[in-house]
C-alpha cells in the first residue's frame, strides 16, 4: 500500500504516542467472523453491482453498444488484463462535444461522510428539480439511474469503488467485469451530462458523500478514481466546475460520528464494525483507512485544488454560528440566485409566497400549496445532531482534548498548500479559521517539527483510546 507521507506539527506540550497493542482487536476479530455472512452478502450485492438506492431498488445500466467509442486510456486506471481483453465494452465514449458556455456552472458536491453531506444533497435537489424554487428554473440536478425516485447519491462511485478496490485482486475475468460495469456507468453519466449541457441553458449539480474515496490511503487508487469522476465532465471543466466539500469541527466530533455510522447498523460500513464500542473500533486495523477517508476534507480540497477546480469549503459550524441554513449557502452563494439582502431569502421563493401558485412536484407529496412558505420550511433540514454521549466513548477530557490536538494538527498539514490558493473560498469560516490560526501559535521556529502519515495519526490515537 503506497502512503504518502505528510507533516503533523506538534507542540511541545503534546505527546506522541507509540502504538504497540491493539484495544479491543481480539473482540473485533470475533464480530468479524460471526458477521461473515452479512459481510459476504454485501459483497456480493457489490460485485452485482447493483444500482440501487437505500431502499435496495435497482436499476439496470442502459446499453451503450453502437455508441461511438475509443480506447481507454484513463491514466493508471488500465491494467494489461483490461488490455488483453476481447471485449469490446471497456472504453470511455468517444465523441463528447461539449458546446461553448458562457457563464453557467456545474457544481459538484462532494462530501465527505458525516459533515450535513445528505442533507446537502436532498437540499441541492430539491432547489435543481422543483419548479419555481429558482427565479429561471435553470437548474438540473444529475441521476441518470433513478430519475423517478428520490436519490441524492453519485451512484458511479459503486462500480468504481468495486473496480479499483479490486483490480489486484481478483481473476482476470473479473477485473474486465468490474471494468466494463464501472465504464459503462461513466459513459452513462457522461452521455447524460453532454445532453443536458448542449439541449439546454441548465446549471448542472450532482454528486455524493462517496467521492471522499479520492482520499484514500492508496494514494495511487485514489487518483486513478478521481480520474475516473473528472472524466465525465466537459473538457473545460476547471472553467466550469465549483467543488464543494464541508469541514466539520471539533474535529474529534467527525470522527466519533464515523464510529457512530459504522457501528450502529449492520448494513453501514459493509457490516465490519457493527456493535463495536469506541475502544473497539479504534483498535481495528481495518478501521483506519475509513476514519481517515472520511474526516479528512483538507487533503480533498488540495487534491481537488492540484486539479485546477475551484472549492468553496463549508465550516458547516460556522454556517450555523451565522444562523443561516444549508439551502441559503446553496441558493444565494453557490448557485447565484438574487437573494433579499436583510432576509436572505431566494427572491424566488418570495414570490412563490406572494404569488401562491408554485408548484411543488418534487419536495410535496402531501397536497400542501407548495407557495414560497411551505418551500421555505421544506427547505430548513438541519442536519442529524444527535449530541454525543459522551459516556458510551468512555474516555476522560484529558484524553479527548489530547486526540483533538493531534487531529488538529494533521490538518496543519494543508494550511500553507490550501490556505492562500486563488481558486479556494472558504465559506462561514468559524472554528476552521481557530484552527488554522493555532497552526502557527504550535509551529513557532523555537518547536521541532515531527513527520507522520496517516498510519502514525491512527496509531497515536489508538494509544490514547488503549490507555
Amino acid at each position: 500500500m503506497k502512503i504518502r507521507r505528510l507533516p503533523i506539527f506538534l507542540s511541545a506540550a503534546t505527546f506522541v504516542y507509540i502504538f504497540d497493542s491493539c484495544c479491543g482487536g481480539v473482540h473485533a476479530q470475533h464480530v468479524h467472523v460471526e458477521e461473515q455472512k452479512v459481510i459476504e452478502e454485501n459483497n456480493a450485492k457489490l460485485l452485482s453491482l447493483d444500482l440501487g438506492d437505500e431502499r435496495g431498488d435497482s436499476y439496470a445500466l442502459p446499453s451503450l453498444r453502437g455508441r461511438r467509442r475509443r480506447n481507454l486510456s484513463i491514466e493508471g486506471t488500465v491494467t494489461a488484463t483490461i488490455t488483453n481483453s476481447t471485449s469490446n465494452d471497456e472504453t470511455i465514449a468517444d465523441g463528447i462535444d461539449f458546446k461553448e458556455s458562457v457563464g453557467r456552472q456545474i457544481i459538484l458536491l462532494a462530501g465527505p461522510h458525516k459533515t450535513a453531506s445528505t442533507t446537502m444533497q436532498v437540499i441541492a435537489s430539491k432547489l435543481a428539480n422543483t419548479k419555481g424554487y429558482t427565479q429561471n428554473g435553470n437548474w438540473k440536478w444529475i441521476d441518470p439511474f433513478s430519475p423517478n425516485i428520490k436519490n441524492f447519491s453519485l451512484r458511479l462511485m459503486r462500480p468504481l469503488t468495486a473496480y479499483h478496490t479490486r483490480k489486484q485482486q481478483t481473476t482476470v475475468e473479473k477485473q474486465t467485469s468490474y471494468r466494463k460495469h464501472a465504464v459503462d456507468a461513466i459513459n452513462v453519466y457522461k452521455n447524460r451530462i453532454e445532453k443536458e449541457w448542449n439541449s439546454s441553458n441548465h446549471n448542472l449539480i450532482l454528486g455524493g458523500e462517496k467521492v471522499d474515496m479520492i482520499v484514500d490511503d492508496d494514494v495511487t487508487m485514489g487518483d486513478d478514481i478521481l480520474d475516473d469522476v473528472l472524466s465525465i465532465l466537459p473538457d473545460n471543466y476547471k472553467d466550469v466546475t465549483t467543488v464543494l466539500i464541508n469541514y466539520r469541527a471539533p474535529r474529534l466530533d467527525h470522527l466519533i460520528s464515523v464510529w457512530k455510522q459504522c457501528s450502529m447498523q449492520v448494513q453501514n460500513c459493509d457490516g465490519r464494525f457493527t456493535h463495536l464500542t469506541f475502544a473497539e473500533f479504534m483498535g481495528d486495523p481495518d478501521a483506519a483507512p475509513l476514519v481517515m477517508r472520511h474526516i479528512d476534507s483538507l487533503q480533498m480540497t488540495k487534491k481537488f485544488l492540484d486539479r485546477g477546480l475551484k472549492v468553496s469549503l463549508l465550516d458547516i459550524g460556522g454556517l450555523a454560528n451565522d444562523e443561516k441554513h444549508m439551502y441559503q449557502y446553496l441558493a444565494c452563494e453557490i448557485m447565484k440566485e438574487p437573494c433579499n439582502a436583510e432576509s436572505g431569502l431566494p427572491l424566488a421563493m418570495i414570490d412563490l409566497s406572494n404569488d401562491n401558485k408554485g408548484t411543488d412536484t418534487e419536495a410535496n407529496s402531501g397536497g400542501d400549496s407548495g407557495d414560497g412558505d411551505y418551500a421555505i420550511s421544506s427547505l430548513k433540514i438541519r442536519a442529524n445532531e444527535n449530541k454525543t454521549d459522551w459516556s458510551k466513548v468512555n474516555l476522560d477530557h484529558t484524553k479527548l482534548n489530547a486526540m483533538e490536538q493531534i487531529l488538529k494538527r494533521y490538518d496543519c498539514n494543508f494550511r500553507d498548500n490550501i490556505l492562500n490558493h486563488e481558486k479556494l473560498t472558504v465559506a462561514h469560516s468559524h472554528l476552521f479559521e481557530t484552527n488554522m490560526d493555532e497552526c502557527i501559535s504550535t509551529a513557532s521556529s523555537s518547536e521541532t517539527r515531527q513527520y507522520f502519515d496517516r498510519e502514525a495519526v491512527m496509531k497515536s490515537l489508538r494509544q490514547i483510546v488503549c490507555g
